[in-house]
């Protein structure tokens, strides 16, 4: 039976908390380290990208857990992940180039269904460079997906008010770019994955 609303339910915290325990590598009660590495993960990224990139869904009004701390990741580590090449939200790519049917952007940048959105794709993204588990290839990019998903209804000044959701943004949306670019290697990398 399919739940158009699912993302209204205690379903999406669930699915929230299993996909940042896949990209940790954590097992749990309900799963091993192979399910979380693979299947479940996937699940998890295709269920959550598609609600967040879903119009008609409204994910700053869902009821949104409370993202775990990114504070903990080291000045080092925050200058890691910063090592990419400065890219445009997708706010303002989306705005110069055809108008796609999209979620709607929040108006208040301070809204804590906004600020929850921002600290969930911060924490799923630094938990996957944690230990550098997350490079490259599918896995790679469907975490980059995830998380920019994350971020299509959240206003640009609610990303940049943060650094570390501004550090995390830049590198979401340079992986995004380059598997769009990698095309045929992105396909068949993803084809075999799967």
């Amino acid at each position: 039976q399919e739940l158009h609303d699912w993302h209204l339910t205690p379903a999406l915290a669930a699915v929230l908390q299993t996909a940042l325990a896949a990209v940790k590598g954590c097992e749990d009660e309900r799963f091993s380290r192979a399910q979380l590495s693979g299947e479940v993960w996937r699940h998890c990224a295709f269920m959550l990208s598609e609600v967040a990139l879903d119009a008609a869904a409204y994910l700053p009004e869902a009821p949104l857990p409370v993202a775990p701390e990114t504070n903990a990741m080291t000045p080092k580590g925050l200058a890691a992940a910063a090592l990419v090449a400065t890219v445009p939200l997708a706010s303002s790519v989306l705005a110069s180039g055809p108008q796609l049917p999209r979620p709607i952007q929040a108006a208040d940048p301070d809204n804590p269904g906004v600020q929850r959105l921002c600290d969930w794709s911060c924490a799923l993204w630094f938990a996957g460079h944690a230990g550098h588990r997350v490079r490259s290839g599918p896995r790679y990019w469907e975490l980059a997906l995830l998380c920019g998903a994350l971020l299509v209804s959240v206003p640009e000044a609610a990303v940049f008010a943060h650094a570390q959701a501004a550090t995390a943004s830049e590198a979401v949306w340079t992986a995004v770019a380059e598997c769009l670019l990698a095309s045929g290697s992105a396909a068949s990398a993803t084809v075999e994955a799967a």
